[in-house]
């Protein structure tokens, strides 16, 4: 949250700047809630032979072989700051600094070549010949990591 703390600081320094600026300059800011919506993924896979499918069997997939799985997000935070310039005529021109982020609540619904693998065990796509115990509807539903945005307007 480094990222945070810097454009915090910016908005800060920017405020206390733009009270002794000219009138025709401005310095603005806002903080809210980022409601990211989920995501549904897809795509083709390359050849392989996947691990133990949990019977000791293992299953040779084509190139080609659509995969898919739905993501989902918590709310997340937004935080903006924006210094400009307001002309007599009313129009505005300035920059804005934004960043939001968001994190990964769980994945489901993983499906290969259009079969459902919430129960199969997770050796198959890890290519283990041991089973783990883990099935991968298991796995995935730990949603990890985030996704973050930073922009320039």
């Amino acid at each position: 949250m480094n990222k945070f703390k810097m454009l915090a600081a910016a908005v800060a320094s920017a405020a206390i700047c733009g009270v002794a600026s000219a009138e025709h300059l401005y310095v603005g800011g806002s903080f809210g809630i980022t409601q990211q919506s989920d995501s549904d993924n897809s795509g083709q896979t390359g050849a392989f032979t996947t691990g133990n499918l949990g019977d000791g069997s293992t299953l040779d997939v084509a190139a080609g072989t659509p995969y898919n799985w739905s993501t989902e997000f918590d709310n997340g935070t937004n935080i903006s700051a924006e210094f400009g310039k307001r002309y007599a005529s009313g129009l505005r021109a300035g920059i804005e600094l934004s960043f939001s982020e968001a994190d990964v609540d769980t994945h489901t619904g993983v499906t290969l070549g259009g079969i459902d693998l919430t129960n199969v065990d997770a050796a198959a796509v890890l290519g283990l010949g041991d089973t783990t115990g883990l099935l991968i509807g298991d796995v995935v539903a730990n949603g990890q990591g985030d996704i973050s945005q930073t922009a320039i307007y």
